[in-house]
């Protein structure tokens, strides 16, 4: 008996690469990510100059101008406007015409610097689920090279904001449950986009589930979103932005079932437009 437990055999240990290699590997992923962000920012250079290949960010551009020079959220001063969907993206982007009038091209670097950060809480996300660096490294690195998140650094839009916070609230939740911390990230997501409101709830439910009430997170979610309601309620008598209803409106009017017209209109830009990035700058 005791020659049989002495010759047994002991269970291996799973391999993984060294965090070297990670760093390694985790640069060229960086590398190839600035790569093709510079071959799509040239081609929309081409065609356009420094500039964005949709509307939305100039309405975001506008609002954050008006909102520098001290005249509010506003496209025709002094009426003030519940038109932007990112509250928290129009603030920080306001911040840029403190050094500049032309801030088309920091909002640029911004994005991508935004996307490289998320990539980052990525790794560390994966890592904490998997506990393998070899799966974290992989998935960042599709995360960091897939050519959504490519336009979406470059859209001069909330996205690349939006990706960060939910990286970021989801990797606090892992690691600290519905704390405070967890609370202000989930507050500071809803104010980017309103849909971010949704995490506050499944990190509320399952912390519930798990017979805990978090109090603490609550407040500190409350604390931030209730000033943005309250914006939206004075200026527009409605809690979330105009473009909100908006949408809802023009899916409910023509389409027969609004929200799977919805669903499939987001399934085929997702599966069937990635020319829209070749195109970009068009």
């Amino acid at each position: 008996m005791d020659l049989l437990s002495k010759t047994s055999v002991k269970p291996k240990k799973k391999r993984d690469i060294s965090i070297l290699t990670t760093i390694s590997v985790g640069a060229i992923f960086i590398l190839l990510f600035l790569l093709l962000v510079s071959f799509y920012e040239y081609n929309g250079f081409k065609r356009a100059g420094i500039s964005f290949s949709s509307d939305d960010p100039y309405i975001h551009l506008n609002l954050a101008r008006s909102f520098s020079e001290g005249k509010g959220f506003s496209l025709n001063p002094p009426h003030q406007t519940a038109t932007s969907s990112s509250f928290l993206w129009t603030l920080l982007i306001s911040t840029f015409f403190i050094f500049t009038s032309e801030v088309v091209i920091i909002v640029h670097i911004f994005g991508i610097l935004l996307i490289i950060l998320s990539s980052f809480i990525f790794y560390f996300l994966a890592l904490s689920l998997s506990k393998s660096r070899i799966i974290a490294l992989l998935s960042s690195g599709i995360f960091l090279l897939e050519w959504h998140t490519i336009w979406f650094a470059i859209s001069g839009m909330e996205v690349s904001l939006f990706i960060l916070l939910i990286l970021s609230s989801l990797l606090s939740f892992e690691k600290r449950g519905c704390s405070i911390i967890t609370g202000i990230l989930v507050g500071l997501l809803a104010i980017t986009r309103p849909e971010g409101a949704i995490m506050f709830f499944l990190f509320l439910f399952t912390s519930i589930y798990k017979k805990r009430l978090p109090l603490g997170y609550t407040i500190s979610f409350l604390l931030l979103i209730l000033p943005v309601i309250l914006f939206n309620l004075i200026v527009s008598g409605k809690p979330l932005p105009q473009t909100f209803y908006a949408k809802y409106l023009y899916y409910h009017q023509i389409m027969v079932n609004p929200i799977t017209s919805y669903f499939l209109d987001v399934l085929k830009y997702f599966f069937l437009s990635p020319w829209l990035i070749v195109n970009y700058g068009a």
